[in-house]
């Protein structure tokens, strides 16, 4: 898994900066459509440039920019993607980073963000997981409290990545 770590200019203040997780929306299922190799999407950088009071990072996903499939709108497989871009941002500067985490996703990101949410606790108890927002989306959680209304989706591109993933 690849993603990208932004640090805001000068010191860091004391205890660190706060880290904002960025699940971003869909851009495709191929390394050719990874926004760590490719740049992010205006409408991204623009969150991500407003953001950068804090630290962001933003995850590629699972099978973009890394060995295997793209396991598109499969909630657990983003969220795990999620939290490991967290642990590596805390890890890797410790120094820098405060630990106070933050989730943000968008679309096809806010399967990812909710479901690293869900397990965060079994899957990454050393995060320190404060709040979690997700809009436009586009998941399912059979086992969840809420499951939000779903339509199908006739964009025969949705249905071609949606059958990619798995």
């Amino acid at each position: 898994m690849s993603g990208t770590l932004y640090l805001p200019k000068g010191e860091s203040p004391g205890g660190g900066w706060p880290l904002i997780a960025w699940a971003h929306g869909t851009l495709g299922v191929s390394d050719a459509c990874t926004p760590s190799w490719t740049g992010h999407k205006p409408r991204d950088a623009t969150y991500i440039q407003r953001w950068l009071e804090n630290a962001v990072v933003a995850t590629d996903y699972q099978g973009l920019g890394g060995p295997g499939p793209d396991p598109y709108l499969v909630w657990q497989a983003g969220g795990r993607s999620v939290l490991d871009a967290v642990r590596a941002a805390l890890s890797a500067h410790p120094d820098r980073i405060a630990p106070k985490v933050f989730i943000t996703g968008q679309s096809q990101g806010s399967g990812a963000a909710i479901g690293a949410t869900m397990i965060a606790e079994s899957y990454a108890a050393n995060v320190p997981l404060l709040a979690t927002v997700a809009t436009g989306l586009v998941s399912t959680f059979a086992d969840a409290p809420y499951r939000p209304h779903t339509t199908a989706i006739a964009s025969p591109i949705y249905t071609t990545l949606m059958m990619l993933g798995g």
